[in-house]
């Protein structure tokens, strides 16, 4: 099975505490949406918007065991969905995505997340926090 990540789990250390195994992977990209911070915390949430882009990592070979680990880490305000995204040789691919539940959409705030920031600034906290 394959996982669109976007968010913390484009980075390694985040990954590995989670699945400690190597999966394929590659770079893609989901239109149609956008990556937004989560109001208060250091990891994203995606909104639905007509000309958004969110640049991510398509992993392959995730097995039933690896999605039950990652929906328990994902947690309450995220729901796991089948989306179309186009992989680094511009293919079009049906992957697995979290996306907000409903209810939880007013936690996302308007500002765009950025996993660059995250990596230099945020890691350490988000690791110390989640693990």
């Amino acid at each position: 099975m394959k996982l669109f990540v976007y968010g913390s789990l484009q980075h390694p250390l985040v990954w590995q505490r989670l699945i400690d195994r190597d999966c394929r992977e590659q770079q893609a990209v989901l239109t149609g949406w956008k990556a937004v911070k989560v109001k208060h915390q250091d990891y994203p949430g995606l909104a639905q918007a007509d000309n958004g882009k969110v640049f991510g990592i398509l992993k392959s070979g995730l097995s039933a065991a690896d999605f039950e680990i990652l929906d328990k880490f994902e947690g309450e305000q995220y729901r796991r969905i089948q989306l179309a995204v186009t992989d680094a040789d511009r293919l079009v691919q049906q992957a697995y995505v979290y996306i907000f539940k409903e209810d939880y959409l007013p936690q996302l705030s308007s500002q765009i997340w950025s996993y660059q920031k995250f990596r230099q600034q945020c890691l350490p906290g988000f690791l110390k926090q989640h693990f």
